[in-house]
């Protein structure tokens, strides 16, 4: 009785045994796989990953690998190192975040803000048109200097504090970002934001909220 087996490979006279594909891949003990998209759509993105590299030189491939994190994953700082080390971006990077040094990553970054403003503000063309606005964020925290009583857009009041953002329209992105205590309102930050953001001549598109004398 024949009893057909797998296929092991074919046989020539010249090279002997030539194993099937099937078979070598049966042979293979361990398997490794990583996350492709994403990761090597941020890797063609060089204008951002130059830019970086020019403003923050020891820091700029964590950087790129932690806002994978949460472009990709709306990772946790816990979860960051999980994800990116399963990423081709690690691999291409030659880097790998760690739980530990995620929060020593992001107080560096706090900690240089000319750089930080410096690389948004490089994107700012004379031909733009910049759209302004200013976002609540609710916090618990009673330790920081930014959590403080507010007015919200939900016409309530609570600890807060508040996220300013430019937006370049020609971009569809932001070229500027400012922290605030939740007690400041906009309208009074506006005019020394466009100054730490070092914008001279801009054609800005705002809400009413932001009508005042001294903003004119």
């Amino acid at each position: 009785v024949k009893v057909t087996g797998k296929i092991l490979g074919r046989i020539t006279k010249d090279d002997g045994l030539i194993e099937s594909d099937k078979r070598k891949l049966a042979q293979v003990k361990e398997v490794s796989h990583y996350e492709y998209g994403v990761s090597q759509f941020i890797l063609n993105q060089s204008v951002y990953l130059k830019r970086l590299e020019q403003h923050f030189p020891d820091d700029w491939k964590a950087i790129v690998l932690a806002a994978y994190a949460r472009l990709c994953r709306q990772a946790p700082i816990k979860r960051m190192g999980d994800y990116t080390n399963r990423s081709w971006l690690s691999k291409e990077l030659d880097l790998q975040l760690s739980t530990k040094s995620i929060p020593v990553l992001l107080q560096k970054i706090g900690a240089h803000q000319t750089a930080r403003t410096e690389y948004l503000t490089s994107f700012v063309s004379k031909q733009d048109y910049l759209l302004i606005d200013c976002t609540d964020i609710k916090t618990s925290a009673s330790d920081s200097m930014l959590s403080k009583a507010g007015y919200s857009s939900d016409m309530s009041w609570g600890q807060q504090s508040s996220l300013l953002y430019l937006y370049s329209r020609n971009l569809q992105q932001p070229v500027y970002y400012r922290l605030l205590p939740g007690n400041i309102r906009d309208v009074k930050a506006f005019s020394l934001s466009l100054k730490e953001a070092q914008i001279e001549d801009a054609t800005i598109i705002a809400d009413k909220g932001f009508f005042s004398e001294d903003n004119i």
